[in-house]
């Protein structure tokens, strides 16, 4: 639901699509979904769990190195900040999952 309610707020500040970091991105997204397709029952839970530790951390590098420091509107920096302390706690959930906490 989070997730959902984060791609929502961020649809509603406009942003391109087309932007290279959107497609690279929903790469990444592709890619993975397809690497984890590769694995089933207990594998696929752990491949799972291991996938969305290293997203999240990957996320949070993304929002502290590039995207907030870029931020030029109080809107976008505002959703920036809320949505890297929801990627934290989740990043935080998943290290739990895997046994990292």
């Amino acid at each position: 639901d989070a997730h959902t309610a984060n791609r929502e707020q961020t649809m509603a500040l406009n942003p391109d699509p087309s932007a290279a970091a959107a497609r690279d991105q929903a790469a990444k997204g592709q890619a993975k979904r397809a690497a984890l397709a590769g694995h089933d029952g207990d594998a696929y839970s752990r491949a799972y769990v291991e996938a969305m530790v290293a997203d999240h951390e990957q996320a949070l590098a993304t929002l502290d190195a590039t995207l907030i420091p870029a931020a030029q509107s109080a809107d976008v920096r505002e959703h920036l900040e809320v949505t890297r302390q929801h990627v934290a706690d989740h990043r935080e959930r998943a290290r739990t999952l895997a046994g990292m906490q």
